[in-house]
């Protein structure tokens, strides 16, 4: 029988044990040692390749078409492994039941889809966002990945809409609202063509779309001000939080105001309508994965609308499943708060949680009246795709981890 070394052994935890089923195979021995060390830095190889893949999709990065398929491929290489290495493909996670309801949906979605080519590249996004979720609730080590994949996927979660709002303050054809933009605008240079991708532009730059993520990180700078042990800590992070919403109220102060004046909800009354109009000839499967966009007043056209409302959007693209899907994992998410409010409030992570939980709140508002929670759209010359959004899943993730983190400090 192969023993391995004893600093081998304690790098990696008890995961050796002498009595392993292969550890009288060298070979085999020595695979799983490989496979336990990929699994140990799997964040390190894996998000550069689901970041990357979804940039794809975004059109801000270059490859050939089948690029965001080899990187859901590589993705899935973490479940092979687990499943070998400790007999399965995944821990249970508490939205496996909308997560699977809404794949369903979606697959719904892109066999009745008018534009297949389309909704693949949709299909595709929302497999990332899935593996995505995943990747982060089958860490064995949530407090060191908890920092580095919040960090990365902000970053990521900022920059998407950031962009799209710098090229619609470039371009000569730029549409802005936003008396504040409109001054910012005219300091920056114009220019005829989108600054990223071939001929693309993503056209949801609303200045919502911005605001969101910072607001999410708002929402966690507060819990952690409010219930944070450490007393530096609760000062920074107070600071930074005045910080961010100044930011905030900068960049979509207008855009909030008329959402509580009711001219956002009168504006955007047409677009529900005519979903709705659609969606009750379609009730069950929706209008197709990917195809809110390509209606307008009602009718299939070329000019591209879409609903301003992440839930209509997603009975849209995944149909009476969609919306189950959605509606479980609102109760799902409850439940994982009402277990952080019920856990050790002296432990550093409580404050994160409960912050999660506020931007879970918030998100579940502001989604009536626009899109960032479910999806991407990016326009170029032949007409656009629709990419779904990483937000729901990178919440969804980050509700999980806290509520572990959580019960292991207990």
């Amino acid at each position: 029988m192969v023993k391995l070394p004893e600093k081998v052994i304690k790098s990696f935890g008890n995961s050796y044990a002498s009595d392993y089923p292969y550890s009288t195979n060298p070979f085999l021995l020595w695979l799983a040692m490989l496979a336990d060390f990929l699994l140990a830095i799997e964040p390190v190889w894996l998000i550069p390749i689901l970041v990357y893949s979804y940039a794809h999709t975004l059109s801000i990065v270059p490859g050939p078409s089948y690029t965001a398929w080899i990187g859901i491929s590589i993705a899935c290489i973490p479940f092979i492994l687990q499943k070998i290495r400790w007999g399965y493909f995944s821990i249970r996670s508490a939205f496996e039941l909308p997560a699977a309801l809404l794949i369903i949906g979606a697959i719904v979605g892109l066999l009745v889809s008018i534009d297949f080519p389309l909704s693949i590249r949709t299909f595709q996004s929302l497999l990332l966002g899935a593996l995505t979720y995943y990747l982060a609730i089958n860490y064995k080590h949530p407090r060191a990945l908890m920092v580095s994949f919040s960090f990365i996927f902000f970053l990521l979660w900022l920059a998407i809409p950031s962009l799209a709002l710098l090229q619609r303050l470039t371009l000569t054809s730029g549409q802005l609202t936003s008396p504040w933009l409109l001054r910012l605008a005219e300091w920056l240079p114009q220019v005829s063509q989108p600054l990223i991708g071939e001929e693309a532009i993503l056209t949801q730059g609303s200045t919502y779309g911005v605001a969101y993520p910072l607001m999410v990180c708002a929402s966690i700078l507060l819990g952690i001000a409010f219930f944070h042990k450490n007393t530096f800590l609760r000062i920074a992070s107070i600071l930074i939080f005045v910080i961010v919403v100044a930011i905030m109220v900068s960049v979509a102060g207008y855009s909030i105001s008329r959402l509580f004046s009711g001219a956002t909800v009168d504006s955007r009354m047409v677009l529900w309508k005519d979903t709705v109009h659609m969606l009750r000839q379609n009730p069950i499967t929706g209008l197709g994965l990917g195809m809110p966009l390509l209606f307008t007043y009602g009718s299939f056209e070329s000019e591209i609308h879409h609903p301003h409302n992440s839930y209509l959007e997603l009975y849209a693209n995944a149909g009476l499943l969609g919306v189950i899907a959605a509606v479980i994992a609102f109760i799902i998410a409850i439940g994982i708060a009402k277990s952080i409010l019920r856990a050790n409030r002296k432990s550093s992570w409580y404050g994160i949680g409960i912050g999660l939980f506020m931007a879970l709140l918030f998100s579940a508002f502001f989604s009536l009246v626009d899109t960032f929670l479910s999806g991407h759209i990016i326009k170029y010359s032949g007409g656009y795709y629709y990419v779904m959004s990483l937000a729901p899943w990178i919440l969804g993730a980050g509700l999980v981890m806290s509520r572990r983190i959580l019960n292991e400090s207990d």
